[in-house]
């Protein structure tokens, strides 16, 4: 079934706390980035770098080209309906650039991308079901993660986010 605005933000807050530690940048900026010895940086370049040809980066006015019009639109994020059973979210810096694109699936499970395709490795899956698995792109600008939830109904969220600057 098709999830609500509520409920896909609510997931994509559960991608960001299962992440091993969270870090924030400046009182002011709040650059989230994380960091543990399962997400060390990959020495070749990240197998998946956009989402229906958005990239980290890209200006607002360039994802609603790809895009069209979101369902939501806003100087800060944008939510779209791709279909029922795939919404994607972009956020935009102050510049209006993309800072974070955060994809869910739900429902028909074939339709959604396999760790591989996203991260570049099989991730085993835990008794339950869920895979967790995140990937540093520095030369890139980017982390990538990819999250399904264990259990009857899984989802999968696949989130890419520019990393803060040292």
């Amino acid at each position: 079934k098709y999830m609500s605005v509520k409920t896909t933000s609510f997931f994509i807050f559960v991608a960001f706390l299962l992440s091993p530690a969270l870090t924030v940048r400046s009182e002011r900026q709040t650059i989230i980035s994380f960091t543990s010895a399962s997400s060390v940086s990959a020495q070749t370049g990240p197998v998946y770098d956009s989402y229906k040809g958005v990239k980290i980066g890209m200006p607002a006015a360039e994802v609603r080209a790809k895009l069209g019009k979101p369902k939501e639109e806003s100087d800060a994020e944008d939510l779209y309906e791709i279909s029922p059973l795939e919404t994607a979210r972009v956020f935009y810096e102050p510049d209006k650039t993309v800072r974070v694109v955060s994809i869910m699936y739900s429902g028909d499970m074939n339709l959604a991308p396999t760790p591989k395709t996203v991260v570049g490795t099989d991730v085993p899956a835990k008794e339950d079901g869920g895979i967790y698995k995140m990937m540093q792109y520095p030369k890139a600008g980017f982390w990538i993660s990819y999250v399904k939830t264990g259990g009857e109904g899984p989802i999968v969220i696949v989130t890419m986010q520019k990393m803060a600057k040292e």
